[in-house]
């Protein structure tokens, strides 16, 4: 693999994070109004969510460099889109929102 594309694949896995979090941080009060909740119950989903990434990398990232030779990195982007795929057809929990 050469130089070029490793250090792009890697600034686009780094990126990730502050991305999401930034986009994430914008729609907190209209998740708040959404479903219902008060807006620090609501606060805890961002805390949720950074806790989760500092896991995944604390546990993960020995994973992969143990498994560097396989195909780990098609086997992660599948799962991702897998999971994301079935969190947007998710219907249950709407309560008195835009969908009733």
């Amino acid at each position: 693999m050469s130089p070029v594309l490793i250090v792009t694949m890697l600034a686009m896995l780094l990126g990730t994070q502050p991305i999401t979090t930034d986009l994430y941080l914008p729609a907190l009060p209209g998740l708040a109004t959404e479903l219902g909740s008060p807006m620090t119950r609501t606060q805890l989903t961002l805390s949720a969510l950074l806790f989760a990434f500092g896991i995944s990398q604390l546990f993960l990232g020995p994973v992969a460099d143990r498994f560097a030779g396989t195909n780990n990195r098609t086997s992660a982007a599948t799962a991702a889109t897998w999971n994301a795929t079935l969190a947007a057809s998710a219907h249950g929990g709407q309560r008195g929102g835009r969908g009733s």
